[in-house]
Order: structure tokens, then C-alpha cells, then sequence
């Protein structure tokens, strides 16, 4: 689980810096261009444009900021619910191997560790998800 999801976040990040440098590189031409072809305007357009991705940078960047408020929300329920089941199964688990039923306690035991099983998987679909939110902004910016 946890390689699978190194090996996501990875190959989203590495996408990411790729088609960042293409972007720069196209926008630096783009830019040099349209300078050179208009010698006074060209140079006035191409500071304006420059503002205007300035601008789309840190509306993208905030859209980073509730993109990971979004996904903290959407996990926060399932997480919790786990979270509350894992730890009341290890508690019962603990009481009942105070007793003289200790099958009952390995078998509570094995349910709380399935339940923190559960709460890593929902984990780590939080973090390739989060990834997958800030890949699509990227691409869109």
C-alpha cells in the first residue's frame, strides 16, 4: 500500500515538473516573440500577459489551499468512524483478555487490526487523491 502509493505520487510529481518546464519554456518563446515582431506594443503585451499568468499562479495556489481543505473534509468522516471502531475493538480486546477468554480477545484483537488496515487504505486514497486534485489544477493553469 504504501509503495503503491509512493510509486502514484512519484509519477504524478515528476509528470508535473515535466509539463511545468515545457509550460515555461513556451510561454518564455511565446513571450520573446511577440517583443520581437511588435518592437513598442510587443513589449507592453508581453509585461501584461506575464501579469496575467502571475495572477492565474496565485489564483491556482489558493485553489491548492481549499483543494486540500476539500479532501481533509471528504476523509475526515470515514477516518474518524475508523479510527473510533479500531480503537473501541483494542479496548475490548484489552478488557476481554483480563477474563478468562482469550480466543475472544485474539479474535477482538485481529478485528481492531483490520480496522487499522482499513484506516492506512483511507489514508493513502486521501493522499493520491489530493495529488490527483493538484495534477488536474496544474494541468489547467
Amino acid at each position: 500500500m504504501t509503495l503503491f502509493t509512493g510509486g502514484f505520487c512519484t509519477y504524478i510529481g515528476l509528470s508535473g515538473v515535466i509539463s511545468g518546464s515545457a509550460d515555461a519554456a513556451a510561454v518564455k518563446a511565446a513571450k520573446s516573440v511577440i517583443s520581437t515582431l511588435l518592437p513598442v506594443v510587443g513589449g507592453i503585451l508581453s509585461d501584461s500577459a506575464a501579469t496575467m499568468l502571475e495572477a492565474a499562479s496565485v489564483i491556482k495556489n489558493t485553489a491548492g489551499v481549499f483543494c486540500l481543505i476539500a479532501v481533509c473534509t471528504m476523509c475526515a468522516a470515514p477516518f474518524g468512524l475508523l479510527l473510533a471502531k479500531m480503537l473501541l475493538l483494542k479496548a475490548a480486546a484489552a478488557v476481554s483478555g483480563m477474563g478468562s477468554c482469550s480466543a475472544y480477545s485474539r479474535l477482538l484483537s485481529c478485528a481492531g487490526n483490520t480496522m487499522g488496515m482499513l484506516l492506512g487504505l483511507v489514508g493513502s486514497y486521501g493522499v493520491m487523491l489530493f495529488y490527483s486534485f493538484m495534477s488536474g489544477i496544474r494541468m489547467t493553469g
